[in-house]
């Protein structure tokens, strides 16, 4: 019977993956990530990530930059892994993961990102045209496009216009909304 059971959560699972992944299909990443990126300097401390920007400004992660080169992504992730009593003498650049990152295209399907998203066990991907930093892509992103696709039974396939509008108007942006 458990195995049943098993069998049968797992093809419910895939069902669902599959529906999300076609409900994604035909949206960009342009069209639903964030276009301000909360930026850190390397010399930032701990502290004040938290406190500045995490707690502060619902940020949960910051990309770390010097002179316009990305050196790397600090996270919630990065800072549970540092005693609090280090915060204050600890700069970011000490946590943060190093470049090169995993990103994605603002091209690219959703669906695809997601799936970055949930294969490397990330809460947020950087989104890069051309070498340069346009954006951000969180999972509360794409949270945030299914539920107000729930709210307001749209249908988004096809409406590429339709979720720009949601981006611009829509509720709190991904670092509000964190």
């Amino acid at each position: 019977a458990f195995i049943g059971w098993f069998l049968n959560s797992a093809a419910e699972s895939t069902r669902q993956q599959q529906a999300l992944e076609e409900d994604l299909r035909g949206i960009s990443v342009a069209q639903v990530m964030n276009p301000t990126v909360p930026l850190a300097e390397p010399s930032m401390s701990v502290q004040d990530l938290v406190f500045d920007h995490i707690m502060r400004r619902g940020h949960r992660a910051l990309v770390v930059e010097d002179d316009g080169r990305v050196l790397g992504i600090v996270s919630i992730s990065d800072v549970r892994e540092l005693p609090q009593e280090e915060w204050p003498v600890t700069p970011v650049a000490r946590i943060m993961t190093p470049a090169p990152l995993k990103v994605v295209s603002p091209d690219a399907d959703v669906s695809q990102a997601l799936k970055l998203l949930v294969e490397s066990e990330l809460n947020q991907l950087p989104v890069v045209r051309d070498g340069r930093l346009v954006g951000m892509l969180s999972r509360s992103d794409i949270m945030r496009l299914l539920q107000l696709r729930d709210e307001l039974h749209l249908q988004l396939r096809g409406g590429r216009d339709h979720v720009r509008a949601v981006r611009q108007r829509g509720g709190p942006s991904a670092h509000e909304a964190a």
